[in-house]
């Protein structure tokens, strides 16, 4: 009875049927209640005998993701005092811990631990919101069925796949460009400049572009990939990009994670002589996996007109560890000549939403979309922290890589991106503003730079001293000496982030002939002509980022 009980439980979360939800989920704990008043030794015992069939329900609920829970809660050994684990587990936790939660959501519509600093709640949020809704009725249909199982299932022996988390290392030596990375940013998303007002200043004189050596990664930058399922990432030509390593049919190329497209593509073997550049490609003909998607072609295009083109294939493809076999990805047969160029990267890992992959006739999924349902959750988070030590990890939200508040923000996929509600902002200690032009912005760790609404650009630069924006430099520009402030930035309806003012320096980028000052780049750039903000790494270095793929939604949090 009970086994069919919770198949109705599984069934109307699957539909969503908030209402079912909740009465099946209560009923069921009640149910667990009961049987485990009758029958102690049985919820005690958990793995013996008959109680195997709970063991096997407890791993179908959590590889189908209903329970919001980590594996070290399902293997705390059993109580042995019969008394306590009746009175306590199945009376005072499940009721006060359980209405204790639901309250919780029903005023605030928490859906994490509370906490302070970079991640903040608007005041006029703290009113008591009596908007139960159904995030709130299928969290506590969750939470019973938690306290139920919590209870009943001591270690059952089911084991688990590991966490897999990517590292990404900046490497010293290497000299940021800011006018690089903007124009990168504004071929991405074709966003014309023209709109942009500004001045030629006559006494800037720009630096030569840097150009750093690539160099591979030392053992020590990273731990042993083999019992962490880590890559390395290497940060090239001044940071415009990380590349990372990716293994393709046993072959392994360096290529960049973006979770502002959903293409993934390989500069290979097809690729004429001449526009290889010397750099080493992906052969197909060396890996016995590979299979050709016949009928099959992509093109990407971007606003500066660069572009690349060509026919599909598939193979085995691994990062960390993490394998997808049969993923698709392009092999470009014609380039631009920026692509061409750029001797750092072999291609893209595309980390968007399927919807706007490029492949004809049948769009691909992404890898991260293919390797979801083999995770312990179709989650992936971001932690690119500012001293350009990060990591990626795919399948876990680890609870010890950051502190205080998660604001968990809805996203509008649409469009294909991580796409959210951000419509107010603050500069220093100053007050929440509307924002007009661009209230809505996509979390992008393809871009180097974090670019706000034209009108938030200009208001930040006004509090900083010498700032303005330089035609000649394309783009905001201060002496390296000027004092910055922090800028706050709206998540979501009710929360902020606040963004240090030493990350809006990206870069020096020149000097003041007049003055002979060394003059600075700023992190913090104008999105042009777009309809949306694009918060790249300078706004994601600053905060822990889960991108999730239930619902979908972001969460936000301080790094630990």
């Amino acid at each position: 009875f009970h086994f069919v009980l919770l198949c109705f439980v599984d069934i109307v979360i699957v539909f969503q049927f908030s209402s079912l939800l909740l009465f099946f989920s209560a009923l069921s704990a009640l149910f667990s209640l009961y049987y485990s008043l009758s029958f102690p030794s049985f919820s005690i015992l958990g793995c013996r005998h008959s109680s195997q069939d709970y063991c096997l329900l407890a791993f179908i609920l959590r590889h189908w993701h209903c329970l919001p829970i980590h594996s070290e809660i399902w293997n705390k050994p059993a109580p042995t005092d019969l008394r306590s684990c009746w009175e306590f587990t199945f009376f005072f936790f499940p009721v006060l811990s359980s209405s204790l939660c639901f309250l919780s959501i029903a005023f605030f519509n928490l859906k994490s631990q509370a906490g302070p600093d970079l991640i903040t709640r608007f005041s006029d949020f703290d009113i008591p919101n009596w908007d139960f809704g159904q995030d709130a009725i299928r969290f506590f249909s969750r939470y019973l069925l938690f306290v139920e199982f919590q209870g009943s299932i001591p270690a059952c022996g089911f084991s688990e796949s590991p966490s897999r988390p990517v590292q990404r290392v900046k490497r010293n030596g290497y000299v940021s460009h800011g006018p690089t990375a903007l124009r990168k940013a504004y071929r991405k998303f074709g966003i014309d400049t023209a709109t942009l007002n500004g001045v030629d200043v006559s006494d800037f004189q720009p630096f030569e572009t840097k150009h750093a050596t690539h160099v591979k990664a030392a053992k020590e930058d990273v731990e042993d990939s083999e019992q962490t399922g880590a890559v390395d990432a290497t940060s090239v030509d001044g940071d415009v990009e990380f590349v990372s390593p990716v293994n393709i049919g046993g072959q392994t190329l360096d290529m960049n994670f973006d979770s502002g497209s959903a293409d993934m593509w390989v500069l290979s073997s097809r690729l004429p002589k001449s526009l290889r550049n010397s750099r080493t490609v992906y052969e197909p003909s060396k890996s016995s996996t590979f299979e050709e998607l016949k009928g099959s072609t992509f093109e990407i295009r971007y606003g500066d007109s660069s572009y690349a083109n060509g026919p599909v294939g598939k193979d085995v493809v691994s990062i960390g560890g993490v394998k997808v076999a049969g993923q698709a990805f392009g092999l470009p047969t014609d380039v631009s000549q920026t692509f061409a160029e750029d001797t750092k990267s072999n291609g893209l890992v595309g980390l968007g939403f399927s919807s706007i992959n490029t492949v004809t006739p049948e769009k691909q999924n992404t890898f991260f979309d293919n390797v979801a349902p083999n995770l312990d959750e179709p989650v992936f988070t971001a932690r690119l922290l500012s001293n350009g030590v990060g990591e990626y990890e795919f399948g876990t939200v680890d609870p010890k890589k950051y502190q205080g508040t998660m604001a968990n923000v809805s996203v509008d996929s649409s469009n294909g991106f991580w796409e959210f509600e951000s419509a107010q902002y603050a500069i220093g200690e100053g007050p929440f503003r509307p924002i007009t032009q661009a209230p809505q912005a996509i979390a992008d760790t393809g871009t180097s730079l974090m670019m706000v609404s034209p009108e938030v650009a200009e208001a930040y630069y006004k509090q900083v001293k010498g700032g303005l924006y330089a035609k000649n430099a394309n783009g905001y520009i201060f002496p390296c000496t000027s004092s910055l402030p922090s800028l706050s930035v709206a998540v979501g309806p009710g929360y902020s982030a606040t963004i240090p003012g030493s990350f809006m320096n990206w870069s020096e980028v020149g000097t003041n002939t007049t003055t002979g000052e060394t003059v600075c780049y700023g992190g913090l750039q104008s999105s042009g002509s777009s309809s949306m903000a694009i918060y790249g790494d300078v706004f994601l270095k600053a905060l822990f980022v889960v991108f999730d793929r239930r619902g979908p939604s972001l969460g936000f949090a301080a790094p630990a």
